[in-house]
Parts: structure tokens; C-alpha cells; sequence
């Protein structure tokens, strides 16, 4: 084997060697981007079922004070409020109904919302994943490869 052959083989060893950890590298790189990513739709989620408790909660305060507007309203005008099967009555009870129905809304919305985020956040760790074992794969092919070819060169000298 001449001097220069056995340059070129060792030169080829280098060079797939840093192909290898580049790859490597990359998919490490792309995996943590990809659990930032994860990451910030978690928040997104957590934010999103913080922000509908509130929303919910207003909601319910706002109904409560609908209906003492109404009962107000209702008596300053000489009808009965505080009777069972009342107009008054009646109409409180409807107005508790949808008030409810808003605030499970509500409540309904943000969870899906949510949910929304938890599956981006799943999707971004399962991609991260992938890019790790693509990256391992193409590492081990470009092993193979660069041993075959250094041994080819090898087996010419």
C-alpha cells in the first residue's frame, strides 16, 4: 500500500466521521427545537384552561347579577319575585338556565382548545423522536458507507 492510498483511506475515515456526528448533531438539534416546541403548546394549553376558568367564573358572576337586575327591575314594577311559579320566579329560573349553559360553554371551548395544544405538543415530541432515528439511521449508513469505500481503496493499493 502506498503512502498516498493510505492518506486517502485515513482522510475518508475522517471525513465520514465528521459526516456521522453532523447528522447526529442535526437530528439532535431538530429534536430540541422540537421539544421547545412541545413545550410552548403545553404553556398554550395550561394558559388556555386558566383563561376559560376565568371567562366561566365572569360568566357566572354576570348571570348572578342579570338576575338581581331582573328581581329589581321585576318588583319596582309590582311583580312578584320571591314566589314559587311566579313570573318572577320563572323568569330567574330561565335566566340561571342560560347563564349555566354560557358558562359550560365556556368551559367546553377552552378544554377543546386545550386539547388542541396537547395534541400539537404530542406531535412536536413524536417528531423530535423521529428526527433522532433518522438521524442514527443515516449515521449508520454513512459508517457503512464510508468503511466500504475506505476499504475499496484499500484493496486497490
Amino acid at each position: 500500500m502506498g503512502a498516498a492510498t493510505g492518506v486517502s483511506a485515513g482522510l475518508g475515515l475522517i471525513g465520514t466521521g465528521l459526516s456521522v456526528y453532523g447528522t447526529l448533531e442535526a437530528a439532535r438539534d431538530e429534536q430540541a427545537i422540537n421539544e421547545w416546541n412541545a413545550g410552548v403548546a403545553d404553556l398554550q394549553a395550561a394558559d388556555t384552561i386558566r383563561r376559560g376558568q376565568l371567562d366561566e367564573t365572569k360568566s357566572r358572576i354576570a348571570t348572578r347579577g342579570l338576575i338581581g337586575s331582573q328581581r329589581v327591575a321585576l318588583a319596582a314594577n309590582g311583580v312578584q319575585v320571591g314566589d314559587p311559579g311566579s313570573t318572577g320566579d320563572l323568569l330567574q329560573i330561565d335566566s340561571a338556565r342560560i347563564g349555566e349553559e354560557d358558562a359550560l360553554t365556556i368551559r367546553n371551548n377552552a378544554a377543546r382548545q386545550a386539547w388542541g395544544y396537547q395534541v400539537e405538543a404530542t406531535n412536536y415530541r413524536r417528531q423530535g423522536a423521529a428526527a433522532v432515528r433518522r438521524g442514527r439511521l443515516s449515521a449508520a449508513s454513512q459508517l457503512l458507507s464510508g468503511g466500504a469505500q475506505t476499504t475499496a481503496t484499500l484493496a486497490k493499493a
